[in-house]
């Protein structure tokens, strides 16, 4: 068995990658495991790996540099931008806003078995997408609670796609992967070449590895801002120097004579839940647990963007009453 000295956990033959920075500079990067338990072949740095819902952390920071730049705010209604959009629940028609959908607070099913057959299979044409979307069952209070579902983020696609004038994926290759140096980093099948992309496994009840098919979810395709990207354990470590530079530019903890490729983190990382409880004493701490981009960071093993975040002075609204 493989002796890790830095305690990660050993179980064979899958072991996720590791990687770290701190202040711009890589501490940390093990690439385990292998590509592929046919052929065995370990992974590199800069093999590609499907991050499936990992992608919408990329379209978080997308809607981001939107706001930023002043095309839309956070109270934007979706309805507003999409005429076509007609919710089985009036008040969500009405009112559902940019913030509702990045942080899941429709109320709407998830319904992933509509769009995603069992063997990876796509059911949903995009352009039958929308009319899909407005079937949604309501399933908790609009605004009231968190309830993740990928059809939120489907939304946010089209609505960078509306506002961007290109591609879901063309837009965030120009304004994320490009400015970041991400250059493996990809929502487009042409653009990956044979052997640099890991095959996807489950596990079966004897413990032996069955090989999934390859997910089809690509730029293009429904759900590409939920599910599209493809990135390496480089890039990543690439895309989360982009968000500690940018914390720390937005916390004027470290200010440069230019400003950070992404923008806004500060709202990003906030929860976006309301709570009536004070927080315990103590020093500020993050709130983050329940945002996309903790998550993101968590999954990968990216140490130094929660602790440069355990700095961050904010924290949810205190209050009985949902505020978005």
């Amino acid at each position: 068995m493989f002796q890790n000295p830095l305690q990660i956990s050993t179980r064979p033959p899958f072991r996720a990658p590791r990687s770290g920075s701190h202040s711009d500079t890589t501490v940390l990067q093990l690439n385990l495991g292998v590509k592929n338990i046919t052929t065995n072949e370990p992974p590199a740095s800069d093999t590609l790996y499907s991050v499936a819902f990992l992608t919408k952390e990329f379209t978080s920071s997308a809607i981001n540099l939107i706001v930023h730049g002043g095309k839309l705010s956070w109270d934007t209604t979706i309805k507003s931008l999409l005429p076509e959009f007609a919710s089985q629940n009036p008040d969500v028609t009405n009112n559902a806003t940019i913030l509702n959908l990045l942080s899941h607070r429709t109320g709407l099913g998830v319904s992933n078995q509509w769009w995603y057959g069992a063997d990876g299979e796509l059911l949903v044409d995009p352009s039958e997408s929308i009319r899909y979307f407005n079937a949604l069952p309501q399933i908790a209070k609009f605004r009231a609670t968190y309830k993740y579902s990928n059809w939120n983020y489907y939304l946010l696609g089209k609505i960078i796609e509306k506002v961007g004038e290109m591609s879901y994926g063309q837009f965030v290759e120009q304004i994320i992967f490009q400015p970041l140096q991400m250059t493996k980093s990809t929502t487009q099948a042409s653009a990956i070449q044979r052997g640099d992309l890991t095959a996807p496994y489950t596990a079966l009840d004897d413990g032996t590895f069955c090989e999934l098919r390859q997910p089809e979810i690509w730029d293009g395709s429904i759900h590409a801002a939920a599910q599209a990207v493809r990135t390496t354990v480089s890039d990543t470590i690439k895309h989360a120097n982009g968000l500690i530079q940018a914390f720390k530019y937005e916390s004027q903890d470290e200010r440069t004579n230019s400003e950070p490729v992404l923008k806004l983190i500060y709202h990003q990382l906030q929860s976006h839940i309301a709570r009536s409880k004070p927080p315990p004493p103590g020093p500020p701490r993050a709130t983050a647990l329940a945002s996309t981009s903790s998550r993101f960071q968590a999954c990968w093993g990216l140490a130094a963007i929660a602790t440069t975040a355990s700095r961050c002075p904010f924290s949810p609204p205190l209050t009985d009453e949902p505020l978005w």
